[in-house]
C-alpha cells in the first residue's frame, strides 16, 4: 500500500509516496568518526523509483523525471514519523521529535500530467488498488477548479519570462477583485506536506513563491 503525496518544487508538482511502515533493526554502531555534516539519512518507507512508476503508470511516466529530492518531516532518531495512521506505527514515537530532512525519490510531473493527475484524483480518496492519496490532494482539487475558473472568465494576459537568459512569451495570471482574496485563501490554507519538499539543502524557496509559480506554469500550458 502506498500513500501518495504532492508537492511544489518551484513551479512543478512532484509527486512522491510513503509506504507502511514497519519495524527498523538497529544498526550496528561504526568506528568511524561520523562527518560534523553529514548527508541527509534516506527514507527508511519511501516508495522507490519502481513503485512510484507502477502508481503513475497512467500518467505516461518518463524514468528521466525521477529526481532525488529532500522532504523535511518531523522525525525522532530512528525515522520520520509517518503521516497517517493508516501506515502503520513508528515504535518510539513518543520521543522528542525534530523536523529534519530526509532523501526520497519524486517524479517531476510535466504541466499536461499535473493537470491530468488533478482532474482525475479531484474529490477522490484513491488513485487506485493500494494507492491511497494524501489530504494535500483535495487542496490541490481546489487550486484546479481556481486556475480553470481564471481560464474561463480570461484571467491572464501575454507576459515575458526570462530564464538563465533568455526570454519566452507566456500567458500570465491576473488577480483582480474577489480572485484576489480567493488567493490568499488558498496560499493560507496551503498543507504543510506542499511545502515541505526541496532538490537541494540550499534551493528551499518560499512556499508562497512555488505556489505562485505552479499557477503561472498551469495557465501558461493550458493555453
Amino acid at each position: 500500500m502506498l500513500l501518495l503525496h504532492a508537492s511544489f518544487e518551484k513551479e512543478k508538482l512532484l509527486i512522491w509516496a510513503e509506504k507502511q511502515f514497519a519495524e527498523i533493526s538497529q544498526p550496528a554502531k561504526s568506528r568511524r568518526k561520523q562527518p560534523l555534516n553529514p548527508p541527509p539519512k534516506q527514507h527508511p518507507f519511501a516508495a522507490d523509483t519502481e513503485q512510484l512508476e507502477q502508481a503513475l503508470v497512467d500518467f505516461g511516466i518518463e524514468k528521466s523525471q525521477f529526481v532525488k529530492s529532500l522532504v523535511w518531516l518531523p522525525a525522532n532518531e530512528k525515522a520520520p514519523l509517518p503521516s497517517n495512521s493508516i501506515l502503520g506505527s513508528l515504535p518510539g514515537s513518543d520521543q522528542p521529535c525534530t523536523l529534519s530532512p530526509w532523501a526520497i525519490w519524486a517524479c517531476a510531473m510535466e504541466p499536461a500530467q499535473a493537470a491530468s493527475i488533478l482532474f482525475k484524483t479531484d474529490n477522490k480518496e484513491m488513485l487506485g488498488p493500494a494507492v491511497l492519496l494524501g489530504n494535500e490532494f483535495r487542496f490541490l482539487s481546489r487550486t484546479m477548479h481556481f486556475i480553470l475558473s481564471l481560464l474561463v472568465r480570461q484571467r491572464y494576459l501575454p507576459s515575458i519570462k526570462q530564464e538563465e537568459g533568455n526570454f519566452e512569451s507566456v500567458w500570465s495570471p491576473i488577480f483582480l477583485n474577489k480572485d484576489k482574496p480567493r488567493l490568499l485563501q488558498l496560499e493560507t490554507s496551503m498543507p504543510d506536506i506542499c511545502r515541505c519538499l526541496s532538490t537541494s539543502l540550499k534551493q528551499i524557496e518560499p512556499p508562497q513563491e512555488s505556489f505562485h509559480h505552479f499557477l503561472h506554469e498551469m495557465i501558461d500550458y493550458f493555453m
